[in-house]
């Protein structure tokens, strides 16, 4: 309970401050919607910099926030006006959810149109810093989303970019394209080390991990067909003939690749993170610091992998 209490703290102070600072917003993204600083750059068209350095800005306020609240004048001059809505009931259990919803609500002012969202995003006309005071604020459903929901949903970076949805099936399948490239890149290094230009099994770098999802993917493999795989490849650059036996496994590299870039997405950013964790990602002392939790991911991730 404390730690849910301690997490109501820190969204009350991130409702207050992203009216006046870009702080607040990429504290909000960033711990509360789950998104990736590239990503947040893309949202407030500035920079990865400027966004690590509104980070680090946030959790030195945020630290004061805690323990001196008195000395950060905007949050005091705002808690009378807020204090009716951050008080929230977690009868549901759904406590994250409840966040999202307070955010929402602490929205100042109008939703603006699609077209000006569009003009921001897509025109290019703007310089940075004209931009970023143009951009919706943060806690507008409306600037990313155009269905009214309280669970803001990702949307890519290359969706910003060119403006359009972009289903998240089709970014996982680009990853994977890229590293099957790499695996038949690497094989063909290794048949040339070996004075030969044909390409077989054993010259390809399939790591343990790797292995193991090959034995998980038949079904899934059995729905990808040979022959766009080869035009690809050839298409890439892959010009070296390829052994029939490493022909037949190509459908199941590339839906083993699927699986794992899925596999790795879920773990890097899981859905069911606890209360703590949260709370300690947001108020460690080292923001480059791992929390255990980091570490334990990691460690599922080299064990997917290598």
């Amino acid at each position: 309970m404390q730690a849910q209490e301690r997490l109501r703290q820190i969204c009350t102070y991130a409702c207050s401050r992203k009216e006046t600072s870009r702080a607040g917003s990429v504290l909000i993204l960033r711990f509360f919607h789950d998104y990736y600083p590239s990503e947040i750059a893309k949202v407030l068209c500035s920079s990865r910099h400027s966004v690590d350095e509104w980070q680090r800005l946030a959790r030195r306020e945020l630290k004061l926030y805690l323990t001196e609240p008195g000395r950060l004048r905007f949050v005091a001059a705002k808690a009378s006006t807020g204090q009716a809505q951050t008080k929230l009931s977690a009868a549901n259990g759904d406590l994250i959810g409840e966040l999202r919803r307070m955010i929402f609500r602490s929205r100042q002012g109008d939703c603006p149109p699609r077209e000006h969202l569009q003009d921001i995003y897509q025109s290019g006309n703007a310089d940075t810093t004209d931009r970023l005071d143009r951009v919706p604020p943060i806690g507008d459903t409306t600037q990313i989303n155009t269905k009214n929901e309280t669970d803001l949903s990702r949307v890519s970076v290359y969706a910003y970019e060119h403006w359009q949805p972009i289903d998240s099936f089709r970014l996982i399948a680009g990853l994977a394209e890229r590293k099957l490239v790499d695996l038949f890149d690497v094989a063909e290094e290794a048949a040339l080390a070996n004075g030969r230009a044909r390409v077989f099994r054993h010259d390809l770098p399939l790591t343990k991990g790797l292995q193991a999802f090959l034995g998980q993917v038949e079904p899934l493999a059995r729905e990808l067909e040979l022959e766009p795989l080869l035009v690809f490849l050839a298409d890439a650059g892959v010009a070296g003939p390829l052994d029939e036996m490493v022909r037949a496994e190509i459908p199941r590299l590339m839906a083993a690749l699927l699986l794992l870039a899925g596999r790795v997405i879920a773990v890097i950013e899981p859905e069911n993170m606890s209360t703590l964790e949260r709370l300690e990602r947001l108020t460690r002392s080292a923001p480059g610091r791992p929390t255990h939790w980091e570490v334990e991911r990691a460690a599922v991730i080299l064990d997917m992998t290598l």
